[in-house]
């Protein structure tokens, strides 16, 4: 069983010279957990304006994860209350945290909000996970014994050949996956963030508060009942709850792709295929499918970034972050932050997932088809290669809309003769360190 740890506590000087005082109290470095929950408590007092909310981010992504209120009768802080004007400037909080779907070390910021919603940073707590995720129905029956289907996850940026490796792999025999351009229904994603969202303990803020948990109907939270105000409940909730709802979105994935498969006329599919557009959500899948495979499939940095600006031309659009940028360098920068982030996810897990080449897709399709398919553990008869690159290469009229160049062949290198000198000194800058990482001259 999964079981976690602190591994270390560092307090933010910003957060000194913004409050008045703050306190990590729990937990303690050291300390360890039973999987899933943490439970974090301590005490804040601001300066100028009162603390109404401490934030629990998740510092890879800089993505909240949990809020909790601060609304609880000052103890610690007491010595602190003659500098201030207002008693009602502080007070202590203490949340469960959810680390579900997390990485084996992860960073959590502690930040408290202010009453004009202001972050201030106060600390960051290291937590580091050890053993496997056994998810059982009883003492015999685990889930992964129930799945018949295996995943298989494709981490890439826009226009870096995703539509071409779907169509391949889904030519397989034995994968399944939804056969339609531009192959991006992802049901078994939307399932697993169901999870995570309803398995989170409850901060008691909005949607999760027990007395308005009923007021939208477009929205869900966390349970508003798995929380501090019902301690007593914790241990069901942590324990049959979370098994009970990873168990209930396991089998409904599973039910999904056995109707696809039927659809289809798959019979002999063993394994389903989607695109991630989330990759750190890999972490989850993970641990609920211990054999799942993950692929990373990558493209020239110069010609993904080319590819996009061809493709909004084409389309007269703007898509893919363009909309955000004000300029194609501006835009470069944005792409560069998004490559990082990919990299820095095929580090974390670079000792069980695949990297595949745009590149070798197209100039050595029948060798990097057999060294995928092995890595996924399907059949890789060349008979069976060849059948799903004829598949593939069938004339697809949406796929030709999409297309920004005469053929594959051409889209190679094509930053060399669609960027003018001056962009590509700059775009070679831009992305030089990542261009390196992954073996690009």
């Amino acid at each position: 069983m999964k079981a976690l740890r602190v591994k270390n506590i560092r307090y933010h000087q910003e957060g000194f010279s913004r409050l008045v005082g703050f306190s990590i109290d729990t937990p303690v470095v050291n300390q360890c957990f039973d999987w899933p929950l943490i439970e974090i408590g301590g005490w804040v007092v601001g300066k100028d304006r009162p603390i109404t909310k401490v934030e629990f981010t998740l510092q890879v992504l800089n993505l909240p994860l949990q809020t909790t209120l601060v609304n609880l009768q000052i103890e610690n802080s007491k010595r602190f209350l003659p500098q201030i004007k207002n008693n009602k400037n502080g007070g202590f909080y203490i949340s469960y945290f959810s680390t579900i779907g997390l990485p084996p070390e992860f960073k959590i910021l502690v930040n408290a909000i202010d009453c004009d919603e202001e972050v201030i940073p106060m600390a960051s707590i290291t937590i580091e996970s050890k053993g496997d995720l056994k998810v059982k129905i009883n003492d015999k029956v685990k889930i992964n014994d129930l799945s018949h289907f295996q995943p298989i996850l494709v981490n890439a940026l826009p226009h870096s050949g995703t539509t071409w490796l779907m169509r391949l792999l889904i030519a397989h025999p034995a994968i399944i996956g939804y056969p339609r351009y531009p192959y991006e229904l992802c049901a078994a994603s939307y399932w697993w963030h169901a999870c995570r969202v309803l398995t989170m303990p409850s901060g008691i803020v909005g949607l999760s508060h027990p007395d308005l948990f009923w007021s939208d109907l477009q929205r869900t939270s966390g349970n508003p009942f798995f929380s501090r105000l019902y301690s007593d409940l914790v241990d069901w909730f942590k324990n049959i709850y979370v098994n009970r709802v990873l168990l209930y979105y396991k089998l409904v994935i599973d039910e999904f792709y056995r109707y696809i498969a039927k659809t289809y006329n798959k019979s002999n599919a063993i394994f389903f295929i989607e695109k991630q557009f989330v990759p750190w959500y890999s972490w989850f899948v993970w641990d609920l499918y211990p054999k799942t495979r993950e692929i990373f499939l990558i493209r020239d940095w110069r010609d993904v970034f080319c590819s996009i600006l061809a493709f909004n031309n084409k389309r007269g659009t703007m898509h893919s972050g363009y909309e955000l940028a004000d300029s194609d360098i501006a835009f470069a920068y944005r792409l560069a932050k998004s490559i990082s982030d990919i990299y820095e996810q095929f580090v974390m897990r670079s000792n069980k997932v695949l990297l595949v080449r745009y590149e070798d897709l197209i100039l050595d399709i029948n060798n990097e088809l057999k060294r995928t398919l092995d890595y996924i553990g399907a059949d890789s008869n060349p008979s069976i290669i060849k059948m799903m690159i004829e598949q593939a290469r069938l004339l697809d009229p949406f796929l030709e809309q999409r297309r920004t160049s005469r053929s594959a062949h051409e889209s190679i290198g094509r930053w060399k003769h669609d960027l003018s000198p001056e962009s590509q000194e700059k775009v070679n800058f831009i992305f030089k360190d990542f261009l390196q990482s992954f073996g690009y001259d």
